[in-house]
């Protein structure tokens, strides 16, 4: 692929709310970032999962394409104790 994607509403969208995250220097999970920018894909639905995979990655070659800066996310995953008290955060980086 060395041709720009064609942006589909959700990518306007989705890189809307990534780019107000991004000047606020903030932060934002998968969840929010499907409610914020109204794209109606479920995180629990391992398609839908793919499906935005996708749009991350579609952004981040059009941004990269155009001497942008890529995308990278941060993912980061809750782990609940076996007796419910307390959790500790895990992130790895990983550059889509």
């Amino acid at each position: 692929m060395s041709e720009l994607v064609t942006y589909t509403e959700d990518h306007l969208r989705i890189k809307k709310v990534l780019i107000q995250v991004a000047k606020r220097k903030s932060v934002i999970n998968y969840t929010d970032l499907l409610k914020r920018s109204g794209a109606r894909l479920d995180m629990s639905n391992p398609y839908d999962r793919g499906v935005l995979g996708n749009l991350l990655g579609d952004i981040s070659w059009n941004e990269v394409k155009e001497g942008g800066p890529c995308f990278q996310a941060l993912p980061s995953m809750q782990v609940i104790s076996s007796k419910g008290k307390g959790s500790s955060t895990w992130l790895r980086s990983y550059t889509l």
